[in-house]
């Protein structure tokens, strides 16, 4: 794994769980985890990552993992330029 995939994937974990921010709004400590690429991570804790292994649980929290995959890249970037902004 390269320094920039690395470095990708502790952004992503510090988000916190999604699953948990979507049940009940807290986040909880979460590990990136990634499907195909470092690049396609989504952070969950231990207990929703579990679960999360199918498509049908993915639909029971109503979302996709795609989806889980979009949002998180959104709240990435938006971290991102809030930095630049000075905030």
């Amino acid at each position: 794994m390269t320094k920039d995939e690395t470095t990708y994937l502790a952004c992503v974990a510090k988000l916190g769980c999604y699953a948990c921010r979507v049940y009940g709004g807290n986040t909880t400590k979460a590990k990136a985890r990634t499907t195909s690429s470092p690049f396609l991570a989504v952070p969950l804790c231990d207990e929703h990552a579990a679960t999360l292994q199918n498509q049908r649980a993915w639909r029971m929290l109503g979302t996709t993992e795609q989806q889980a995959l979009a949002d998180t890249n959104r709240q990435l970037f938006a971290r991102r330029f809030s930095n630049f902004e000075g905030k």
